[in-house]
This record gives structure tokens, sequence and C-alpha cells, in this order.
């Protein structure tokens, strides 16, 4: 009902051909930089990363703020476009220099409207009070913290760089909170191999007792070619815990951090701010515009992903081309992804969807699913989630 339907196909195209990838449609756009660097690489990652060297980073910067430039200078319709958020992923962005990070924005300050919030994804060990507060001068505002686990036992399973470090975790995370303010959400794992409900409920308390803004909890999900899935399936690894096990963690931490006044953001986050670190709803209908490596961008009905190779990517703008994988998309598409992403969001917004989907032929049949949603208890009068809806949610989107 909910999967997404992916067809991409690899093209390289002319810059004169790119105009139309970039035809904006609405006047509300996002920016997404890939940055695939990382210290060390995760068994259960699925994003595309490299191991991190000055070298190949000095020509990601380079071509990076090539392709800004190029993007920004074929389409003409950005005069008049606001870009309401800019997130840098990857990867691990906290791997880049304040200098790096600031020649990065001032490209995009000098080519875009910025208007909205610059939040970074981190790797804990990478941050520290004279670092935040550099990053703070630059304007950013948003730092999403991936701890994963506050225990020493799962850092070490998860083959984390951190593991051992977890004391060193926590007072880093003590210090950023008491110094700044500054949205910070902590990114926590559940449903890794062999981990105990309480273990995991220990987590949120300790993320919780930091005082962050915001908590995401999410599962670990491996597809099939990760190394972490094979080691599992060939018993190096003990197994993740059952569907119903994890359902139970997830209705715990769901009713632990809802018990501080967090309240809940998406499936998978809380928050004590309207103001939220989020970039997989963002994603699902966009309009957004990805750079570097990896990088996707929704525009209009034309999704595409750069080539993920930081070689190829590199010679492709150096010859004046782009290599992407291209996915035109229809309306009717578009309308499923946004009932999905209302799913996620954990509340069904009837009236945007009549008004931006009114002229698809599928509008009634997603309106007589969430009626019929209504009737069975997964969501409420108020078009929010019940447990039931939470738990469907929860379950279609670790499987899409």
């Amino acid at each position: 009902m909910v999967k997404k339907r992916v067809k991409f196909t690899l093209k390289s195209i002319e810059y004169n051909e790119a105009k139309s990838m970039y035809h904006v449609s609405s006047k509300d756009i996002g920016i997404y930089i890939h940055v695939p660097f990382c210290k060390s690489i995760c068994p259960f990652c699925p994003y595309y990363k490299v191991i991190y060297s000055d070298t190949i980073v000095k020509d990601w910067l380079k071509y990076l703020i090539n392709e800004i430039e190029i993007v920004k200078n074929i389409v003409y319709e950005f005069s008049d476009v606001r870009v309401e958020w800019v997130y840098f992923g990857g990867g691990t962005p906290s791997v880049l220099s304040p200098e790096e990070f600031r020649v990065v924005i001032e490209a995009i300050n000098n080519h875009f409207d910025v208007r909205g919030d610059i939040g970074i994804e981190a790797n804990p060990l990478d941050l520290s009070v004279d670092y935040v507060s550099k990053l703070l001068d630059l304007g950013i505002s948003k730092i999403s913290i991936g701890v994963q686990s506050f225990n020493d036992k799962y850092l070490y399973m998860l083959r984390r760089s951190e593991a051992g470090k977890s004391r060193e975790i926590l007072r880093i995370l003590n210090d950023i909170v008491r110094e700044f303010n500054i949205h910070i959400n902590v990114d926590i794992l559940f449903s890794i191999p062999g981990q105990r409900i309480d273990d995991f409920i220990n987590d949120v308390k300790t993320a919780i007792n930091v005082g962050v803004n915001q908590v995401t909890i999410y599962p670990l999900i491996l597809a099939k070619y990760l190394r972490m899935h094979k080691d599992i399936i060939e018993g190096r690894l003990p197994k993740q815990p059952s569907l119903a096990m994890e359902l139970e963690m997830l209705r715990k931490g769901k009713e632990l951090l809802e018990d501080h006044e967090y309240n809940i953001s998406t499936i998978w986050s809380w928050s004590k701010s309207t103001n939220i670190y989020e970039t997989v709803s963002n994603e699902m209908e966009g309009e957004y515009i990805g750079f570097g490596p990896g990088a996707f961008s929704l525009v209009g009905l034309r999704e595409h992903m750069n080539i993920p190779s930081i070689k190829r990517w590199c010679y492709s703008l150096m010859n004046n081309k782009m290599l992407k994988y291209v996915n035109k998309l229809s309306r009717e598409e578009l309308l499923w992804r946004a009932f999905a992403n209302n799913l996620y969001l954990s509340k069904i917004n009837i009236s945007y969807l009549k008004s931006k989907y009114s002229n698809t032929k599928n509008i009634s049949k997603v309106l007589k699913v969430i009626k019929i949603l209504r009737i069975l208890r997964y969501i409420r009068k108020g078009n929010t989630l019940t447990w039931r809806g939470h738990k469907l949610s929860h379950i279609l989107k670790r499987t899409s």
C-alpha cells in the first residue's frame, strides 16, 4: 500500500539537459548535503560512505562547491525559491572541520535564499564545547548525535569506534547541553542482536537524564547485503529480538518519553520542541535538492540520486556532466507517499491530502483507507494514531 516503488535508470546528463531535473514546483525547498566520510565503517549502515582521508575530502569539497554553483546557474527559478532547511548527512558530517563547514555554508548562502535551520549529523566523540561553539557561529542550530547506545556491550556488537568510551560520550553530551542553547537530538537503536528490553530502556533513560531536546529511537533494520546480517545468519552474532519484543521496546520507550513530557513528532521520535530535527519526512515528498556523491533529490516529479562514487561523481563534474540514477514519479505515487508520510508522522492531515492531491485518481481510495483505519481503531477522532496504528506504521516503515 505505501511501499516506495523505485525504477531508477543511470544517466549521464549534459548541463543543458539538467534544467528539467531541477524544475521546482514549490517556492519552499530543502537542501541535503551528503558527507560520505567515516573514520570507521559500521556493519549495519546502508548509506554510501568511504574511509576519511584529507586528500579525498579536499576533492569532495572542491567538486561539491562546483556542483552547487552549476545547479544554481542552470536553474533560473531559484531566484524566487526559499530554502526552508539544510541538512548535512552521511557518512559522518562531524569529521569535517569548522572551516570546511564554513566553505560549504557560504556557498549555499551565496546561491540560495536560506530561511530555515541548518542541521548536521554527528558522532559524539567528534564533538567538544569548542567545536560546537564554532558550529553555532556558522549558523548551525541543530545537531543529531548518533549515540546508538550508552552500553559498551552493544557498541562493541555494533562495531562502533566509540565502543569502550560510553562514559566519555556521556560527559561530552552533558557538557554540550549545559553550555549551549542548541537543539540536540540523540539517536538510540533498538532491536540490536541479543538486546534486552531493560538495557534499551536504560539507554532511553540516560538520554532523558542528559536533558536533550529530542530523542529518536529506531529499530536496527538490516538489509541482506550488509555484513551484520551475514554475521547473524552465520551465527557469529546472536539473533535480533523477535518482532513482538521489538514492539514492546517501542511501546515502553514511547511511554517513558511521554511520561517525561516529550511530545511525539514521528513514530520513532519525541521532542520537547516544535522545531524538531527530522529528515525522513522531508525526503518522502520533497521538494529538496541533494548535493554530493550518493545524495538524493526530489524535484517536481523527478527523483534522482548522484552516483554513489566519489571518483565517478568528481569525474563527471570535471567533464561538465552529471551522473545520476533517475526515477520519474507520478502524482499518484506522490499521493501514496504523502499518505505513508502522514502515517510516519503519526497524524493524518486530511485537509492537506485533499488540497494538494485533489486532482489525482487515487485520492478517493486514500480517503477510504483512512476511513477504514478509523473504523478499525488505528486512527483516533483527532486523526492521530492509536497504539494499534503506531504498531502498524512501525511495521510498514521498517519493511518499506
